[in-house]
């Protein structure tokens, strides 16, 4: 047994379980088509062979920025932690020399390197 959409006017009407055998009689209009898996609702068209889904779910845009603040707000405890590292191994350094040391320590970290992050 697998799953059938009922297809009319290109809009699925009803989903079956069917032996894809079997007899089946639909009202005039109607077409039955296997899902192979794919999941679907009545309401959803139709097209090509495939259901489409008529309210996809929203696209959500992520900004670089945000991408870079959300690897920071995820990595928050690390960072500190490392940031006073640093600074504790460092303590002669110019704020500008700090900066340097800490991105030369993120950079080093595997973490870094995997999120294409920068400091």
């Amino acid at each position: 047994m697998a799953t059938y959409a009922v297809v009319a006017n290109n809009v699925i009407v009803n989903l079956v379980e069917w032996d894809g055998v079997s007899a089946s009689s639909l009202p005039t209009g109607q077409t039955q088509f296997p899902t192979n898996g794919v999941a679907c609702s009545i309401g959803w068209t139709w097209n090509n062979g495939s259901p489409v889904n008529p309210n996809p779910p929203p696209v959500v845009v992520v900004t670089q920025q945000q991408a870079d603040m959300s690897v920071i707000d995820n990595h928050a405890p690390a960072i500190q932690a490392l940031m006073l590292a640093v600074a504790a191994a460092n303590p002669t350094l110019t704020a500008s020399q700090l900066r340097a040391a800490f991105a030369a320590a993120w950079k080093a970290l595997p973490a870094a390197q995997t999120t294409n992050s920068t400091v």
